[in-house]
């Protein structure tokens, strides 16, 4: 019995020691996009359309999500299953 323990622990300590494979290496020439002229007229167009239908001139958003704001809760009252307040 004891024999068998050591024979598998020492086949896990082995296997924990060995070294994984290396990940293959990409061709990043050959992956690269051949068109690199900007986008294309139709991304152009509808992020001009986005644009004017935003408010992006007013960056409270951009402001408060820089500083981890997500956004407030309506009833910002969280309760266990029992109904027991656990943040309020």
């Amino acid at each position: 019995m004891t024999t068998k323990l050591y024979a598998i622990a020492s086949a896990l300590a082995l296997t924990a020691c060995a070294t994984p494979e290396a990940p293959a290496q990409q061709n990043t020439q050959q992956n690269a996009p051949q068109n690199t002229s900007g986008p294309s007229s139709f991304t152009r167009a509808i992020h001009d359309q986005t644009r004017a239908e935003r408010p992006f001139s007013d960056t409270r958003d951009f402001d408060f999500a820089q500083r981890g704001f997500i956004a407030t809760r309506k009833d910002p009252l969280i309760t266990t299953a029992t109904g027991q307040p656990v943040w309020n």
